[in-house]
């Protein structure tokens, strides 16, 4: 067996040396690509989450705009109440005379004596105010009043809107002194021509 010598010693140990930290090194290379890669946010995810959150914005947004003219429409509807023409309720318990005592005289002529002896028991007269008209219904005999009528202030002569014809009497429309009837147009009963008014 040949012996070496020192150099040869020397110079087998390095390259020992030299292999095993060469293996070391790729081990750990391995090593940190088995390793999982840490996941983060991808530009693509960025943008979409950004979109989603201005998409949101713009619905909020629209939402609140919507909402203001619903509450201005509200309040200008509350404010912009209509003044009575003919205070109807202060008119309950009177008859013609007394009612013409405060609105004035009425027009329309009276009754004849033939159309009372022919049976007629019931007589009309209108009174105006600011244009309206107040159809007033009494008895002949003694000028008691049956029943009152207000047309709609409507151009076209019918409304829908049930509120604004208690308005025009300052009405409401279950009282203990009087019972109110809204008056259906004849060529559309989802309209009316005017409210009648019968005291109790």
């Amino acid at each position: 067996m040949v012996e070496l010598s020192e150099e040869e010693k020397k110079r087998i140990e390095a390259e020992e040396i030299y292999r095993a930290k060469v293996r070391e090194e790729i081990k750990e290379e391995k090593t940190e690509d088995v390793k999982p890669k840490k996941k983060g946010l991808s530009c693509l995810s960025i943008i979409v989450i950004l979109i989603v959150f201005f998409a949101f914005l713009s619905l909020v947004i629209k939402a609140i705009n919507h909402l203001k003219p619903i509450e201005i429409t509200k309040q200008q509807t509350e404010t912009q109440s209509v003044n009575p023409i003919f205070d109807v309720p202060s008119l309950i318990g009177k008859d013609l005379d007394g009612i013409s005592a405060i609105l004035g005289t009425p027009q329309g002529q009276d009754p004849t004596k033939l159309q009372i002896q022919q049976g007629v028991k019931q007589w009309d007269k209108v009174f105006n105010k600011d244009g309206k008209e107040l159809l007033v219904t009494y008895t002949i005999t003694d000028k008691k009043i049956v029943d009152f009528f207000i047309s709609t202030d409507d151009p076209s002569g019918k409304t829908t809107d049930k509120t604004h014809l208690l308005q025009l009497g300052n009405l409401i429309e279950y009282n203990s002194k009087y019972t109110v009837e809204f008056v259906k147009a004849i060529e559309d009963p989802s309209s009316f021509t005017g409210v009648k008014i019968i005291p109790r």
